[in-house]
């Protein structure tokens, strides 16, 4: 088998991509039958050789399993919070996004009714609070499911990541401030997010932009749920998840121009590498852009 890496991802992106929003039941059933048909693989001597059969159901397996732990072990217990009014303590990572007359904040939380609970989150607040990014919130918030009205709307907003919101419980919380000298990266690196998100939007102020937003920054919160939706269940959604495709047409792009001027071929790797970190400090760090980075 000459691309067995090929024969892995594709096998693992098509389970999760038909998994991602069917029930945990279902998710269960394709498990044991890869398991099955990999056992059945591997009793035959034919198939076993050529690899290729076995390779595929372990894949799947391994990629059935990873949907039900997330779905375990993440998507479940956070949406559990759904209805509830519970003490909540969270640092806001994002600035100010206003829409439909409230105040909507990215955080991470840090506890939720006094246990220790490690989740994004987006807090709704009709007034908007004397807080900045990296500063804390605490208070008793009550919790709901973003896009509960529609499953389009649902489904979309959980591929974004987005499982729970919060809203203060008439309106009582505090605000613990942050000094300015633990967050001087961050707050200079949110502000340069903001450029070019203005700059984009001044350009491009319609969806047209939240998709560029999307392939520089990896912030998909501007593109419309409806779009969003129609992307994934066309199975391109890849494109707008900053990862290896970016990285290496970034890369390319440097390697590329400096190959023009004749730089030296040592030179134009650092260069390159450098270019590949900054990229991957403006889109946050995220964990695929990590991955693609560190490969790159």
């Amino acid at each position: 088998m000459k691309r067995p890496f090929a024969v892995i991802g594709f096998t693992v992106f098509l389970t999760v991509a038909f998994l991602f929003d069917k029930k945990t039941g279902v998710t269960a059933v394709a498990l044991a039958a890869f398991t099955v048909a990999l056992v059945i693989a591997l009793l035959m001597k034919k198939l076993r050789s050529a690899r290729t059969v076995p390779m595929c159901m372990a894949a799947g397996a391994v990629a059935c399993a990873v949907v039900l732990a997330t779905n375990g072990l993440y998507i479940a217990p956070v949406s559990s919070f759904a209805g509830k009014t519970l003490p909540l303590k969270a640092r806001i990572t994002s600035e100010a996004e206003l829409q439909y007359g409230k105040y909507y904040y990215e955080a991470e939380t840090l506890s939720i009714d006094g246990k220790e609970t490690e989740a994004d989150i987006r807090l709704v607040f009709g007034v908007q609070p004397d807080v900045e990014p990296y500063d804390y919130v605490e208070g008793k918030f009550v919790f709901y499911q973003p896009g509960s009205s529609s499953k389009a709307i649902l489904d979309s907003n959980r591929a974004k990541g987005l499982i729970s919101g919060a809203y203060p419980f008439d309106d009582n919380f505090k605000v613990i401030k942050t000094p300015s000298s633990e967050k001087l990266f961050g707050m200079k690196l949110i502000q340069l997010r903001n450029g070019i998100r203005r700059a984009v939007f001044k350009t491009f102020p319609d969806e047209n932009g939240a998709l560029a937003i999307a392939m520089l920054l990896g912030d998909r919160h501007y593109i419309p749920d409806e779009i969003y939706n129609d992307m994934r269940l066309a199975g391109i959604v890849h494109i707008i998840c900053v990862s290896g495709l970016h990285l290496s047409l970034w890369a390319s792009v440097i390697i590329g121009v400096l190959r023009k001027f004749r730089i030296k071929e040592r030179i134009t790797c650092v260069v390159a590498a450098i270019g590949v970190v900054g990229f991957m400090v403006i889109t946050g760090f995220g964990y695929s852009v990590m991955r693609a980075g560190v490969m790159t």
